[in-house]
């Protein structure tokens, strides 16, 4: 017969201990569900904030801030959903802009407010990068390249379901994977693009328009491709929130 210590039935130090982004290594920036956020007050406990507070958001991972020098502009929160809202008319800036010329990965948790149409999730002022174009289709824009496209035959995204989605490239192949909404860990389609992403914005595909309209709980890029048991891991850490 087993014997249990007493750390072990109360969950204490023995106990597993969740995952979370850091487990990967290439983990480059995360901007964490409830953690690192700032209001316009200088609050930074999401249980003091109101609806329509202008939002920062510190990354877990490094000094990225995710901010906007334009505060009207700023993203704000909705507090029903504990979550920001980018609102449709207002975009995130990074203090460091990226640069992709190689692998990479981003994990989105998303929710729209309406069916899709030209949703930004990344872009710049003058390159875009990665959107939801319509509720079965996402688009990439890499600098000084077509628009390539990735369509689903059959599922859709709808409105008020909360996404996981992940956008891979691993040696020039652009996936995108997306979970929630009655959809499991569903491989959207793939395409082509070696170019390099400019990245400067979040919730908007160019600069200050098509503009994500809806809510952003949980950000993080990683400087390789996500594995499957990575993509399984980064999408139950975001269901168990």
């Amino acid at each position: 017969m087993q014997i249990l210590k007493l750390g072990q039935m109360m969950g204490g130090s023995n106990a597993p201990r969740a995952f979370e982004p850091t487990d990967i290594s290439s983990l480059q920036l995360w901007y964490k569900h409830l953690a690192g956020l700032e209001n316009y007050d200088g609050e930074t406990d999401p249980d003091d904030f109101i609806d329509g507070d202008l939002i920062k958001w510190q990354s877990q991972v490094g000094s990225n801030l995710l901010d906007n020098d334009q505060n009207w502009n700023r993203p704000i929160w909705n507090v029903s959903k504990m979550s920001v809202d980018i609102n449709n008319i207002t975009f995130y800036e990074f203090t460091s802009n990226l640069s992709l010329t190689g692998d990479f990965s981003f994990c989105f948790s998303v929710q729209v407010k309406a069916t899709p149409s030209s949703d930004g999730l990344l872009g710049s002022s003058s390159i875009n990068m990665f959107e939801i174009e319509d509720n079965n289709t996402f688009a990439f824009r890499a600098g000084g390249s077509t628009e390539v496209t990735i369509t689903h035959a059959s599922e859709t995204l709808a409105a008020d379901n909360w996404y996981t989605i992940i956008a891979n490239r691993a040696s020039g192949t652009l996936s995108v994977y997306v979970d929630g909404g009655g959809i499991t860990n569903t491989l959207w389609g793939t395409a082509t693009d070696s170019d390099t992403f400019a990245v400067e914005t979040v919730g908007s595909w160019n600069g200050d328009s098509q503009n994500l309209n809806g809510y952003i709980r949980d950000l993080s890029h990683f400087n390789a491709a996500l594995s499957s048991s990575e993509r399984a891991n980064m999408i139950a850490y975001i269901n168990n929130y």
